[in-house]
């Protein structure tokens, strides 16, 4: 890759071998680098999805998650609706997404959000699972095929050591991925396995 000439001593590898999914989209072909990745954020930075309760009412099983995207206001949500039949979403007590008329796209759910400064990062998300959830399969589990529920992407607004080195040894065709007013360039990736 062109792009590489210019990042040679940083540690970067390029292929396919290692697909990321980002929630809105999957990277199937690109570099990566650990080196020096560690700083300029720390662990308190990663977003949390917390199972709160897990029951069964009438036959429907229910699960309630804490969601705190830490000091993110953009963020990106993705739910299994082949696990999860429907959906809230609520702060505090008011309810922000109300039961019924999901859509899904290869088979998952995607909530985007984009707040301004004074914007929650606190939610708490109530999932209605389907009665044919993928996650009972004893299979499954036993060959570790365990789906995911829930995928996050956390966007934060930030450049680290690390970063700020690479964008200043890019060409000038290169630009930052994101929002094209704002793009935003760190992610914080986190999600809950099927099997909670």
């Amino acid at each position: 890759m062109k792009e590489l000439v210019h990042l040679g001593d940083e540690d970067f590898s390029c292929g396919r071998n290692m697909t990321i999914d980002f929630v809105t989209f999957t990277m199937k072909y690109g570099c990566w680098s650990y080196k020096e990745s560690n700083t300029g954020w720390s662990k308190s930075e990663v977003p949390v999805l917390l199972v709160e309760s897990d029951s069964v009412t009438d036959g429907v099983r229910q699960t309630v998650i804490s969601v705190d995207t830490k000091s993110s206001t953009r963020w990106s949500l993705g739910i299994n609706k082949q696990e999860i039949n429907d959906f809230t979403v609520r702060v505090d007590s008011e309810k922000l997404v109300q039961p019924g008329g999901k859509t899904e796209v290869d088979g998952w759910h995607t909530i985007q959000f984009a707040g301004g400064k004074n914007s929650p990062t606190k939610f708490q998300l109530t999932l209605f699972w389907s009665s044919n959830a993928t996650h009972k399969s004893a299979p499954a589990k036993e060959a570790g095929n365990i789906p995911l529920l829930l995928k996050l992407r956390t966007d934060v607004n930030r450049v680290t050591p690390k970063v700020a080195k690479v964008l200043e040894k890019l060409p000038a065709w290169c630009s930052p991925f994101g929002k094209s007013t704002s793009p935003y360039t760190l992610a914080f990736l986190t999600a809950l396995h099927a099997d909670i």
